[in-house]
């Protein structure tokens, strides 16, 4: 295989995205330490938008590899899974959002890795979260090794969904799609690629800056959130590991959402986080790094 086979990003458009973010997204994409010939940027329109992002995109048509547009809004899932049924014969599928910035180091790193790591189907890494102005929040690390992984997926998403690096011919030999689980599908995603018996991995480096904007903490409290959440989370807990003292932790997080926003906020803030999906002791052979 070439050093730099061809790349898909996937990448998403709603009517409430801000264009200067998007912009900011797209060209961390394109100026990547990638041969720019090799990175194609596929595109998921969720519904109709502002004439402001039909102009933008119709300036800028020749950014995108493909774009697919969907007469109303349906949700992430199903426009990332119209995506997936696009992309054509791309080593590895890269997602992104739109309103956050890559490394330039971010798909040439992920790529060498999985090259290196046949066994690997799936590697993430660790990021910076920053604001709506770019100034940096917090750091966040996520477990390494595929055990430590799937032993915290039951507490929290242990893999953030846009550093994800797929392979290619898994995604073709298993066909795993993005569950229709509201504001929970790539967490529910990730339940669906252990139990088909993928391996997962978190590069330990910090090759994402992840936007959270001032409604970050809004949009993720209250009922609405909340329940879909812990019916995606249990599922995948029971079809993964049965009656188990896991299924404690899909109901703290119930609990956890239903708080106050100020104390969601200040718990965010801390270590707990990383503290939660910090690696225990991993026996398994540990893969290489290049």
């Amino acid at each position: 295989m070439s050093s730099h086979p061809p790349i898909a990003v996937l990448i998403s458009l709603y009517r409430g995205d801000r264009l200067d973010l998007f912009e900011e997204a797209l060209a961390s994409m394109e100026g990547q330490d990638y041969p720019k010939g090799r990175v194609r940027i596929y595109l998921v329109v969720d519904g109709p938008v502002p004439e402001s992002h039909e102009a933008f995109l119709t300036r800028h048509a020749g950014r995108f590899f493909a774009v697919v547009r969907k007469a109303r809004n349906e949700g992430l899932a199903l426009g990332l899974n119209d995506l997936l049924k696009r992309v054509e014969d791309e080593a590895f599928l890269f997602r992104m959002d739109g309103d956050d910035v890559a490394d330039p180091k971010r798909f040439s790193r992920q790529v060498a890795f999985m090259q290196a790591n046949p066994r690997v189907d799936l590697c993430g890494c660790n990021s910076i979260e920053i604001d709506d102005r770019g100034e940096v929040l917090y750091e966040r690390n996520y477990p390494e090794h595929h055990g430590d992984i799937v032993r915290a997926l039951p507490k929290l998403n242990p893999v953030l969904h846009p550093t994800y690096c797929i392979r290619g011919t898994s995604m073709r030999r298993d066909g795993v799609a993005y569950p229709n689980a509201h504001l929970t599908e790539d967490w529910a995603f990730l339940f669906e690629t252990v139990r088909r018996g993928w391996t997962l991995h978190n590069l330990q480096e910090r090759l994402l800056r992840w936007r959270t904007s001032r409604d970050f903490f809004l949009r993720r409290s209250g009922f609405k959130r909340a329940w879909p959440e812990y019916v995606a989370v249990t599922r995948g807990t029971w079809r993964l590991h049965g009656p188990s003292v896991r299924l404690v932790w899909p109901a703290s997080r119930f609990v956890f959402r239903m708080l106050p926003v100020p104390i969601l906020r200040r718990l965010y803030g801390s270590q707990l986080r990383n503290r939660m999906s910090s690696a225990g002791p991993n026996s398994a052979e540990m893969p290489k790094n290049p």
